[in-house]
């Protein structure tokens, strides 16, 4: 899969919190709590689960002290991050702008991957076309307009 075609992927997940990583040899697992799109699958889905494939590198850079490097996993997802924008790097990275709740003002989230998988709670695995259907569903919908 293209880093544009993850980008854009990734980019349906704006407002999301990721709940959950794990590292497996080249598969960075993860769970994302992102009801507003979930519970159009089904009203009492509240998340989506993933796997970057192929992934040699991820690390978070906090914004406010760009030096320091977080790589352990368990560090990263103990900083409650939301995501807020994604990027796709000229240096093979995929970037997600992410804010932090625990501490940090926020910062980069960068993976260094080759393919993405998107399943939602019932482990069937959404595709792009798939994914943007429920995006476009939810953000241009009557009910987000009047919300």
């Amino acid at each position: 899969m293209t880093l544009g075609k993850i980008k854009d992927i990734m980019t349906m997940f704006q407002e999301s919190i990721l709940e959950e990583m794990s590292l497996s040899e080249s598969r960075l697992n993860f769970k994302l709590e992102c009801s507003f799109l979930a519970k159009l699958i089904n009203p009492d889905y509240k998340y989506f689960y993933g796997v970057f494939k192929g992934c040699n590198d991820v690390f978070f850079q906090p914004w406010d002290d760009e030096f320091n490097i977080i790589s352990d996993i368990r560090e990263v997802v103990a900083l409650d991050l939301e995501l807020l924008n994604v990027e796709r790097e000229e240096d093979g990275y995929i970037k997600i702008y992410v804010n932090c709740k625990q501490c940090f003002n926020g910062g980069n989230l960068l993976i260094k991957c080759e393919d993405l998988k998107i399943f939602d709670e019932d482990f069937q695995e959404m595709g792009l076309i798939d994914l943007t259907e429920l995006s476009e569903k939810y953000w241009y919908s009557s009910d987000k307009a009047e919300g």
